[in-house]
């Protein structure tokens, strides 16, 4: 019965991995619809996994959030990252802070590029 178990979680987090593969690739070649449909289906598995909190789910939220970059969609990208770190900061001791400088230099970049732009 373990050994089914155990077979049956490597499927799901496989299944999962794939997905956000394919979010990554589909980012490389341009198809923003699509590597959001990916991420979008990959985060509501790891949240139902793992919960809200998990790293994995940040950094899939994460990458929304550069898609929003890249679309020019500076609001929700700005808002995806600010609630990235104020996740990371609930998590205090759990906090992946490597992760976190990640996201605050991403942030503070989108502000500097966005107030020479009007934003």
């Amino acid at each position: 019965m373990n050994k089914v178990n155990t077979s049956r979680k490597q499927r799901a987090k496989n299944q999962i991995d794939q997905i956000y593969q394919l979010g990554l690739i589909n980012v490389k070649i341009g198809n923003y619809r699509k590597a959001k449909e990916h991420f979008l289906r990959a985060l509501a598995m790891l949240k139902m996994r793992y919960g809200v909190t998990h790293d994995k789910v940040l950094i899939i939220r994460e990458h929304l959030g550069d898609l929003h970059v890249l679309q020019f969609e500076v609001d929700e990208a700005r808002s995806i990252y600010e609630s990235i770190l104020r996740t990371h900061s609930e998590k205090r001791k759990d906090c992946n802070m490597k992760h976190y400088d990640v996201v605050k230099q991403k942030l503070k970049d989108l502000n500097a590029e966005g107030s020479m732009l009007g934003y």
